[in-house]
């Protein structure tokens, strides 16, 4: 634009010095054709300027401009007379020759307010161009040195790893973590120090992430140490790259699980000792329970004929007396009495005697139900007890106990026969009073002979027979 304005100013000029001075010829017109031109020219320029939407003052110097190739559009017919141009060359000299320079120096003032403008434009652009790149300077400044204090955490392991697995970047942690310096790290590879039992598994999840198939991955693995003993991890690692973009690193963290791996030893360790001691105790406690029911069993059962002693009767009794009061349920009992035991011992003497004790309690057993019970009331006495059985229905049972022994063979002795008393427990009566009553049945069932059965009065009575 300064060179177009310059360039018309110059041609209005050398026009009118030419007519001035009377050098100006007809067939010269091409020059004041020249000014139009460029003239003109230089109005397109500013409204093609105009057109892009330009932030550039445009509005006055398109109006100088358009005066500009107003003037020379007024001049330019007067060039082509000559005649009239040598007589009113100095007028006309006069009136353009200042119009054209008015106008230099308008266009030139209104190119100077453009380009001070374009330079404020440029300057304040530029401005804040600094500004942003300082702000960003400052951004990255505190990025790195945010990723600087991250990296350098002490208690965990950060590495950036490149796709050939080489270390490019590893924190002093991961130095400690791996027992080797910073500079031997950095001579070998990542492979080198995996171990090969890890090597598998790592491999395939790091080409995973490299590849893009996953964004991040993490595992439990193991490091070789330079003196050659494993130390277990737990790595982490990712990309930061897009998921679309060349992905040619993998930033790591490593975690120290060694006092992890042997405080769960530790723990395993204790838990197999409390299971080792909860075992024992258990064995110890089936010993213990086991002894109790021998103890029980011997302190409640007779040693000779395996049958109940009193104090195991006594207990059976008063459950069953609660349940006849409570209930309603019938009990009965049978008192039995061997025959002339005595002389079976005198005669063959007390061995023979406990054979013969031990043969009739397996022959009562057999003859019992299972809901029954046999004790071993003293020397050669016994008593059953048979719940749920009224008077009537315990005598046939008692009877048929007593055929079945006078039936049975006992070695050394022959046939040995019972006397046996019955009794069906009353409601309002003790137990001592129940077995008053069916001790004395028995020594009436002696009294009248033995081998037979008898039954109790209702109301209790002392008897005084003597077997």
């Amino acid at each position: 634009m300064w060179l177009l304005s310059v360039l018309v100013f110059l041609i209005n000029y050398t026009y009118e010095v030419l007519a001035f001075n009377h050098l100006y010829q007809p067939q010269q017109f091409l020059l004041a054709l020249l000014q139009l031109t460029f003239a003109l020219w230089a109005l397109v320029e500013v409204l093609l300027l105009r057109q892009g939407q330009t932030l550039i003052p445009l509005r006055g110097l398109r109006i100088a401009l358009v005066a500009q190739l107003l003037i020379g559009a007024a001049r330019y017919p007067l060039g082509r007379f000559p005649d009239i141009d040598k007589d009113i060359g100095l007028p006309l000299v006069s009136v353009f020759v200042p119009l054209y320079f008015l106008l230099f120096l308008t266009v030139s003032k209104l190119l100077i307010d453009a380009f001070s403008f374009m330079e404020r434009q440029r300057s304040e652009l530029l401005q804040t161009e600094i500004e942003v790149r300082l702000r960003a300077e400052e951004a990255v400044k505190r990025s790195e040195s945010l990723f600087r204090a991250f990296f350098n955490l002490p208690l965990v392991g950060t590495a950036i790893i490149s796709r050939s697995k080489g270390w490019i970047a590893i924190n002093d942690r991961t130095c400690e973590i791996l027992g080797y310096p910073r500079e031997s790290l950095l001579r070998n590879s990542w492979e080198e120090l995996v171990h090969p039992d890890d090597l598998a598994a790592e491999a395939g999840l790091f080409d995973q992430v490299l590849h893009g198939e996953i964004d991040s991955c993490s595992l439990e693995m193991r490091f070789v140490r330079p003196d050659g003993r494993s130390v277990p991890v737990l790595l982490s690692g990712g990309s930061s790259q897009a998921a679309d973009a060349a992905r040619d690193s993998i930033h790591v963290q490593i975690l120290d699980l060694t006092e992890r791996k042997r405080r769960e030893r530790e723990l395993e360790q204790t838990r197999q000792a409390l299971l080792a001691a909860k075992e024992e105790t258990e064995i110890a406690n089936r010993a213990l329970q086991a002894a109790n029911r021998d103890l029980y069993r011997l302190s409640t059962t007779d040693a000779l004929t395996g049958a109940w002693n009193r104090r195991r009767l006594e207990e059976s009794l008063a459950d069953e007396i609660e349940r006849l009061k409570r209930y309603g349920h019938p009990v009965s009992l049978l008192v039995c009495d061997i025959d002339f035991f005595k002389k079976i011992n005198d005669t063959h003497g007390h061995a023979v005697g406990d054979q013969v004790l031990i043969r009739l309690a397996a022959v009562i057993r057999a003859a019992l139900r299972p809901m029954d019970s046999l004790t071993r009331w003293g020397g050669e006495e016994f008593v059953v007890l048979t719940p749920n059985e009224t008077l009537e229905s315990a005598v046939a049972i008692a009877e048929r106990l007593r055929a079945m022994i006078a039936e049975s063979d006992f070695p050394a002795v022959g046939r040995v026969t019972v006397s046996v008393g019955v009794a069906e427990c009353m409601p309002d009566e003790s137990w001592e009073q129940w077995f008053e009553r069916a001790d004395a049945a028995l020594y009436r069932a002696k009294a009248e002979g033995r081998d037979r059965i008898r039954t109790a009065p209702e109301a209790p009575v002392r008897a005084g027979i003597v077997a």
